[in-house]
């Protein structure tokens, strides 16, 4: 994998830690929901010049979460991306990767979330 490959796909998995929706399932401003996950403002301008939240899954109560992102390249050969957030905070670290990961070998909630 070459260096703009990995560099591209670090900044969607950090995108897909940002909340798109909030708690009455409305969409958020995107730019917003960037800029409070951490990138910069000029980091949120780039990445949504190039790419678009299609879909959203915020947190479930098993931890999943995840963002279907669509390139703005028209020639882009495989313009989807899905990014499935990975752990965040406390209670997903203690559930889902403590006693779902260590004990079953798998995060079943999760992947039964992720199936739906």
């Amino acid at each position: 994998m070459n260096q703009q490959i990995s560099s591209l796909l670090a900044e969607l998995a950090e995108a897909s830690y940002a909340v798109f929706i909030d708690e009455n399932g409305e969409l958020v401003d995107r730019k917003e929901a960037l800029v409070g996950e951490g990138f910069s403002s000029s980091q949120a301008d780039s990445f949504l010049a190039r790419w678009e939240m299609v879909d959203h899954q915020p947190d479930m109560d098993s931890g999943f979460s995840a963002t279907l992102f669509k390139s703005t390249d028209p020639d882009a050969t495989e313009p989807y991306v899905l990014a499935i957030r990975g752990t965040a905070g406390l209670h997903d670290l203690v559930i889902a990767d403590g006693s779902d990961i260590v004990m079953d070998g798998l995060a079943i909630d999760q992947i039964v979330d992720l199936y739906n």
